[in-house]
C-alpha cells in the first residue's frame, strides 16, 4: 500500500510548488507582519534556551 502511495508522490513537484508558494507570501508581507514574525523567533529562541540544557 505504501508503495502504491509513493509512486504518485514526486518530492519535485511538491518542492516547487512549495517553494512558489513561500516567495508569493514572502512577497506578500509587510512591515507589521514582518515584525510580528521577528518578534516571535525572538520570543520562541529565548524559551528554548531557557528550557535547553545548554543552559547550566
Amino acid at each position: 500500500m505504501l508503495g502504491k502511495l509513493l509512486i504518485g508522490f514526486s518530492f519535485n513537484q511538491w518542492w516547487r510548488g512549495a517553494s512558489r508558494e513561500l516567495a508569493d507570501y514572502y512577497n506578500q508581507m509587510d512591515t507589521t507582519q514582518w515584525g510580528i514574525i521577528a518578534s516571535l523567533f525572538v520570543v520562541a529562541g529565548f524559551l528554548l534556551l531557557r528550557t535547553s540544557a545548554l543552559k547550566r
